[in-house]
């Protein structure tokens, strides 16, 4: 199918063989695998079906390849941070003017979480976009309930599709973790420092700031005087950005991963990364952050006090859990004595 022949269309006269009709622009949205599509529904099947199913839409559409943008996800998720960020800009575009309506091939390209995307969804359609899906013939417009009955319906089939195609690879991950290896589409995911490359982390160019940041750990430095630490020293994120402190935080939850050692669903993975830290200062942060976890609670075992206050007659801790004799619990707020003579 050749896009510039959708990019270059011109006017439809009405039915009654008036005047023509203006097409309006559409912009297309693309969800791509980051893997070879084994259905082949990659870009081009996407596209082709996108202008296919422009021509049954209500509103006339004009294609354009200059028009168009795509994300790459694992088959079997959706990235909800990625797409959000993908709609903010396409509204931006549409109250620029840069196009009219924005196009998906199909329902499952734009969704399969309901909970997540409903609101960015309902920003545009406040925002004025029509939304078009070209499989379903499905034009969604602000106020149009018995559209919107249908495409939750399809939202809903898209949603049943995933779970019967993780319950059918199961089989295969768990061959995998049998073997050894850690399932496809779990290694790209979330370990700061290092990319997944034929079937191993190999370490980029963010490692030596995520060792900084363990070894700064364990010399005493807490969370944000790492992450000042790190700007400081001119440490950057791939992106070119100084680290949050939510970053250190991950790194340092994920210790033992730094250390060589990779647990999924309760087996555990040696060999595939080569290690910055050994086990034992792996072991280190994790119980110094346990530590600093159970001081700052405010509920639960351990109150915020306890530990910390004493009886100024029997020297004892207070606890919450574990009341003083009865004597000693004769007080009322501001005159409880402590040791040293200090009044809570």
């Amino acid at each position: 199918m050749d896009m510039e022949e959708h990019s270059q269309d011109q006017p439809e006269r009405n039915e009654s063989g008036g005047s023509p009709v203006k097409k309006k622009r559409a912009f297309v949205m693309l969800r791509v695998s980051d893997r070879k599509q084994a259905n082949k529904y990659g870009p081009s099947a996407q596209r082709a079906e996108a202008y296919e199913g422009g021509k049954e839409c209500p509103i006339p559409l004009e294609f354009s390849p200059a028009r168009e943008a795509f994300w790459t996800e694992t088959a079997s998720s959706w990235n909800r941070k990625q797409f959000n960020v993908e709609m903010s800009t396409r509204l931006e575009e549409f109250h620029r003017g840069e196009w009219d309506v924005l196009v998906f091939p199909r329902v499952d390209r734009e969704t399969r979480f309901l909970a997540g995307s409903f609101e960015a969804l309902s920003q545009l359609l406040r925002g004025g976009i029509p939304i078009y899906f070209a499989r379903h013939h499905l034009l969604l417009r602000q106020g149009d309930s018995e559209a919107f009955d249908t495409y939750f319906d399809l939202v809903k089939e898209a949603r049943t599709y995933i779970k019967v195609l993780k319950a059918n690879t199961a089989g295969g991950r768990a061959q995998a973790m049998a073997a050894g290896r850690i399932p496809t589409g779990w290694g790209p995911k979330g370990l700061t420092g290092y990319d997944w490359k034929e079937g191993r982390f190999v370490k980029n160019m963010v490692a030596p700031a995520v060792e900084f940041m363990l070894r700064q750990y364990l010399e005493g430095y807490s969370e944000s005087s790492i992450m000042f630490q790190l700007k400081k020293e001119g440490f950057l994120t791939k992106a070119g950005r100084p680290f949050a402190q939510s970053t250190v935080s991950k790194v340092l939850h994920h210790a033992h991963w730094y250390a060589g050692v990779i647990t999924y669903k309760g087996k555990e993975f040696q060999g595939l990364i080569e290690p910055i830290i050994t086990e034992e200062e792996a072991e280190r942060i994790k119980e110094r952050l346990s530590r600093n976890t159970t001081w700052r609670t405010a509920s639960g075992r351990a109150h915020w006090w306890t530990g910390r206050v004493f009886c100024g007659i029997c020297q004892r801790r207070f606890s919450k859990r574990i009341p003083l004799v009865e004597e000693h619990r004769r007080w009322q707020p501001g005159v409880f004595p402590l040791a040293g003579g200090q009044k809570v």
